[in-house]
């Protein structure tokens, strides 16, 4: 048997394999947005509804900065394996 068919007999489907892992980063991601709606609702009743929206708008972009780094960087590492796989 060759490499790429002995690699695609041994694959894993990661649906099945990786549900805790999903679960968890559903789990995680409730609990950020949950801080994110009281913290900013405590700001706008001691401080005001400007610092509050600046601190939601901050989270979103951090939020949105780390997406879009995360896709980059698994892009690029997809990219690196491949070209190690077929060398």
């Amino acid at each position: 048997m060759d490499g790429a068919a002995e690699t695609a007999s041994n694959y894993v489907d990661p649906s099945e394999e990786n549900q805790d892992t999903l679960k968890y980063c559903a789990y995680a991601a409730t609990v950020i947005t949950v801080f994110m709606l009281i913290f900013s609702f405590a700001l706008f009743n001691f401080v005001n509804l400007l610092t509050s929206l600046c601190f939601l708008v901050g989270c979103l972009t951090s939020i949105l900065s780390g997406y879009v780094g995360m896709k980059t960087a698994v892009y690029a590492n997809v990219r690196t394996a491949h070209e190690c796989w077929i060398s």
